[in-house]
């Protein structure tokens, strides 16, 4: 466990949520890949478009649930 000082920590000792945050933050970055990798499938700009756009919602649910791990007290 590394503490924090970018955020005033509200130190969580709940290991299962800890895991489940973490695992929350892998789920969401293969999210990111997979999507990735399927507007990279596609010919359409459009369906690139919409689909990168899905993804970049999903890097967004993985910085939020770091921030959540980070006001646990937690870096990585």
């Amino acid at each position: 466990m590394t503490n924090c000082c970018c955020y005033p920590c509200a130190p969580c000792g709940n290991q299962v949520f800890i895991g489940q945050v973490r695992a929350a933050i892998a789920d969401e970055l293969g999210a990111v890949a997979m999507y990735s990798q399927m507007a990279n499938m596609v010919d359409s700009l459009a369906l690139k478009a919409l689909i990168m756009g899905i993804a970049g919602d999903e890097y967004g649910h993985a910085r939020t649930w770091m921030t959540i791990l980070a006001l646990c007290g937690y870096c990585s």
